[in-house]
Formats: structure tokens, C-alpha cells, sequence
């Protein structure tokens, strides 16, 4: 059951003259998306139609819209809010996974003047009796808290790439820039064309990259935070031989022993590329509970499908 769609393009918006306050009509778009569809007509009265606002709504400055694309933008590098949600996307458990850090805690240290770039995170230490007279922050948060930031200089290159929010650039985007470029040197003086060379890598991701890595400021912050022990070189994994080498694998529903971030990381290990959609390519999908849409085309193509216990075993058996 549909019950929440959110509606993200001015232009979508204009073209199906959709105006606050009106009664839409709402589906899953291929059974998985939910979609507004179109505008009640037979319900509408007065309504207003939508306006977007021109400026950033934390720091005043005005707001961009690439051509070509749907979403308008603050471009201010010391907007508050922009700052905010980096930090909050660092830390995050696709990217840095700092247990305690969430969004809340983040806002609440920014508010105290604590945070106020993702390097701060790296420097709280510096203010450990500090933070332990804020209200809610006893001695035990806030040294696990610090433990958490320790923890996190363990993570690889490309969390660390993922986690600096470079606009196209995700999870498995940062793996493939991290396997081909090995260093953050070497992706820093990536050309357009080097970029361009990659499979899988478009021409919106490569001038991201690109644009990303001449900014002065950005390659600043980089190296401070080389400084700080934050990993920025690729450690390549020995893969074993293994009857996954190079098996397309997908994972869905929820698995008990693991996170979904962990059961790739070994799956890698073992050879196996993952994607997040099965196809007539696909050779072996891991279902954990809740498993859905994916888990029944599998069974329709007529891929093999094993569940968590026999992940576990296939596991096993290499260690």
C-alpha cells in the first residue's frame, strides 16, 4: 500500500500542474516506486500553484539549477545547513559508520560550536571535558562517541571518498574510482578523458570528479584529513579462488548476522561482483527475510537463490 510519495522535480510538478493542497491520484511506478500520478481535477477549488524558493532557506544565498538538471542547489561552502548534512552523510553507515554520531548528535555539537566541518569530527577528542557538560552527554557517550571516530580512520579509501558527499558520486562509484585510481593523488589529477575511460563512468560523474578535485579548498581538506589518519590509498584485498569468482550476486531482504555493507564486503572477498538489480546475468541471489520484488524474479528466471544460513556455510567454508 502507497502511503507516501514525494515529488522532487519543478518540472514534473509544472507538467502535471500539481498545486498545494490538491488531491493526487498515487501508484507504485513498476510496482516498487511510489509515483504521483495526476491531479484530482473534480477535487480542486482554489488551489495555489507551487512556487520554488530562490534562496537557501539556512543561509539566504541564492539557489543554482544546472541545466539539464532537476534539483537547485546552495553553492555557499560555509552555508550551516550544507555543512550540516556532510557531516551527516559522513558519518553515516554507508560511508564512515560512526556509531553515535547521527543526526541529532551532530546538530546538538554544531549548536555548541563543536562541529562545524567533517575534519572537526577528528578533533572532538581535543574537547572531551567539554562535551561532557552538555545536557545528555555523560562520560560513557561521549567516550564511546570517540571511540566510534577512532574506529572509523580503519575505513578504506573508498567509504572515505563516499563519505565526502562529491555530487553523482556513491557507494559503488567510489569503489570503482578507488579500484582504478588507487591513491587520492592520483584521482585528484584524473583528467575528464581518464574519467570518461572507465566503464560505467558517465559524463556527470566524470566533471563532478573533476570539478570536485580543482577546488582548492576541497584538496585542503583532503590532506588535513590524511593528517587526522584517515586512510587515502587503496588497500588492494587478495581474493581467494572460490566458486563465486566472478559471479554477478545480488542481496536482498534483511540478513540477521550481517549488514548488507558486511555480506558484500565478503562476497568481494570471495571474487563475486554485486549489483542491485537481477537479470538474465545474474548468477546467485542471497535472500534474507522481507525479501520482495527481487526475490520472485529471481525464482521467475530461474536463478539460483540460497538464504542466510547457506550464505553462512558458502562463507565458512573459505575461513
Amino acid at each position: 500500500t502507497v502511503t507516501r510519495a514525494t515529488l522532487h522535480n519543478i518540472d514534473y510538478i509544472k507538467e502535471k500542474d500539481i498545486r498545494i493542497k490538491d488531491f493526487v491520484w498515487i501508484h507504485k511506478a513498476g510496482e516498487i516506486i511510489p509515483e504521483v500520478l495526476n491531479v484530482n481535477l473534480d477535487k480542486r477549488t482554489n488551489q495555489k500553484p507551487f512556487k520554488m524558493i530562490e534562496t537557501c532557506p539556512v543561509c539566504g544565498e541564492k539557489l543554482i539549477r544546472k541545466e539539464g538538471e532537476a534539483d537547485h542547489f546552495c553553492v555557499n561552502l560555509n552555508c550551516p545547513g550544507r555543512n550540516i548534512n556532510q557531516m551527516v552523510h559522513f558519518a553515516s553507515r554507508g560511508a564512515m559508520d560512526i556509531e553515535g554520531l547521527g543526526e541529532k548528535v551532530i546538530y546538538t555539537l554544531h549548536e555548541f560550536g563543536f562541529l562545524n566541518q567533517i575534519s572537526d569530527i577528528y578533533n572532538l577528542h581535543k574537547n572531551q571535558d567539554e562535551l561532557m557538560t552538555i545536557p545528555g552527554f555523560g562520560e560513557k557517550k561521549v567516550q564511546k562517541l570517540l571511540e566510534a571516530i577512532e574506529r572509523s580512520k580503519d575505513m578504506p579509501l573508498d567509504r572515505v571518498l563516499f563519505g565526502l558527499g562529491i555530487k553523482h558520486v556513491g557507494a559503488k562509484v567510489s569503489k570503482m574510482l578507488v579500484k582504478q585510481f588507487e591513491t587520492i593523488e592520483n584521482l585528484m589529477n584524473a583528467t575528464y578523458e581518464d574519467l570518461m575511460a572507465i566503464h560505467e563512468i558517465g559524463e556527470m560523474i566524470a566533471l563532478s570528479v573533476v570539478e570536485y578535485f580543482h577546488n582548492e579548498a576541497n584538496k585542503r581538506h583532503i590532506e588535513y584529513l590524511r593528517e587526522l589518519g584517515l586512510k587515502m590509498a587503496f588497500s588492494k584485498q587478495e581474493v581467494v579462488e572460490h566458486e563465486l569468482n566472478n559471479k554477478t550476486v545480488v542481496l536482498t531482504g534483511k540478513l540477521e548476522n550481517y549488514s548488507r555493507d558486511q555480506a558484500a564486503s565478503i562476497l568481494e572477498s570471495l571474487g563475486a561482483k554485486m549489483s542491485s538489480s537481477v537479470s538474465s546475468k545474474t548468477d546467485l541471489v542471497i535472500a534474507g527475510s522481507d525479501a520482495g520484488s527481487k526475490l520472485k524474479k529471481a525464482r521467475d528466471l530461474g536463478i539460483k537463490v540460497i538464504d542466510e544460513n547457506e550464505f553462512m556455510k558458502l562463507v565458512n567454508n573459505e575461513t
